[in-house]
């Protein structure tokens, strides 16, 4: 899956390639090395399904091995499953 966030312009500003782990229809702990703060809204677009969404980060946590996760709340619509 693809991260985009955005700056004041609407332009994307940071972007990457990553996974997802947890996933629901509502939601999804997302593998990442970007620092992007609760509350972001971000573009995840997944090539597999086809489908580009939007979701607002709702926390942070570390996982295994200290690989960091973004928590996120899909708001435009639902995951695919």
């Amino acid at each position: 899956m693809l991260i985009e966030s955005f700056n004041e312009k609407g332009e994307v500003e940071v972007s990457e390639h990553t996974v997802s782990e947890n996933i629901n229809e509502k939601g999804a702990a997302i593998l990442t090395t970007l620092s992007l703060p609760v509350g972001r809204i971000i573009r995840l677009s997944s090539e597999q399904y086809k489908l580009s969404l939007y979701a607002a980060i709702r926390g942070h946590s570390m996982g295994p091995g200290g690989v960091p996760r973004i928590h996120v709340e899909f708001i435009d619509r639902e995951w695919p499953l």
